[in-house]
This record gives C-alpha cells, structure tokens and sequence, in this order.
C-alpha cells in the first residue's frame, strides 16, 4: 500500500524478489482506504520523549525482580566500598589470601607437599631469630634487650653521675652506674 496506488505495483516486485510469495495491492492505496470508511489509527506525533518513553517501558517489561535486587544489593557494595575503602581494601587482601591458601592446600597431592611448605615457611623464622640473638644484648637480669637501651641506659647514668645524682636506698647499682659515678 501506497498513498494513492500509484506505486503499489512496483512495491508488490520488490516484495517478491526478497521472498515474499503473494503480495496484496490496495487498489488506490491509502487514501481509497480511508474513503471506504475502514478503520484508520492517526499516528501520534512521535517526539525524543515519546521515543525513550517507549524503549525505558521496554526494557522494564524485560527487568525482573532478581535483577532489581540485585543492582539495589550492587549499589550498597559500591557504596561501602566507596565511603569505608581501606576497610574494603583490607576485606579484599583477606579474601585473595583466603583463596590462595586454600587453592594451595588443595593442589597437594600427599603429606609430603604440606611438609614441604611448612619447611618453607620455617626457614625464615629461624634465620630470623639467629639473626636476633646475635645483635641482642643481656641486661643485668639477663634478659635480652636490643642495643639501643644499652646506649640509652649508659647515657641516663652518665647524666645522673654528672648532676651527682644518687640511686634510692634499696636500688642495686649496675656495675656500669659504680664505674661513672666514681669517674664523675
């Protein structure tokens, strides 16, 4: 159908080269229509508005409830994780440590793998606390202490013996506290 018949036959052949096997013609086209008194639907002017309107009813014909959920449960996420990031940070190392502990245990095959892991991780510590009892130092008590408060305790007596300051009656006096004082 055409305006007014004119082109209707040209229309009918192109309808038939795409496929279409018997193709109507409205003698008159669209206007014999209307003038027969047939049901005619004057179309709406369609503006962007109406346009959008029609494809947001669309799409949420296809939303479900899930989906709402969903986004509604997504949106609370994105915002913690925006308002309290170090916390999200902190909850996501957790988890990648989490998984990769896990993916880890579950690769071994045999008791040997976790000993062999365990070996691993040990090493370490102990090397690490050979290296600290040597760089330690025993205090009068003989309990460790790191080199710091040797130099620190040194330097508090040093400054008692030169304001001719005196231990407290009951006090011991470390043997470095007798050396200062009778240097001072």
């Amino acid at each position: 159908m055409d305006n007014d018949g004119s082109r209707s036959k040209g229309i009918a052949r192109a309808l038939r080269k795409v496929g279409v096997k018997r193709p109507y013609l409205v003698q008159g086209g669209y206007r014999s229509w209307v003038q027969e008194g047939l049901r005619v639907k004057e179309p709406k002017p369609e503006t962007t508005f109406t346009i959008l309107n029609e494809e947001a009813e669309a799409i949420l014909e296809d939303v479900t409830l899930l989906q709402v959920l969903g986004y509604g449960v997504g949106f609370l996420a994105a915002a913690y994780a925006l308002l309290e990031w170090e916390t999200t940070l902190q909850l996501i190392a957790i988890f990648g440590l989490s998984q990769s502990i896990y993916r880890r245990v579950a690769s071994y095959e045999n008791s040997n793998d976790f000993n062999r892991d365990v070996r691993q991780l040990v090493v370490p510590v102990k090397l690490g606390i050979s290296w600290a009892a040597g760089k330690l130092e025993t205090n009068c008590n003989g309990l460790p202490t790191l080199p710091s408060s040797v130099n620190v305790q040194s330097r508090v007596l040093q400054a008692a013996a030169k304001h001719g300051s005196q231990p407290v009656e009951g006090e011991e006096v470390s043997p470095n506290a007798e050396n200062l004082s009778e240097a001072a």
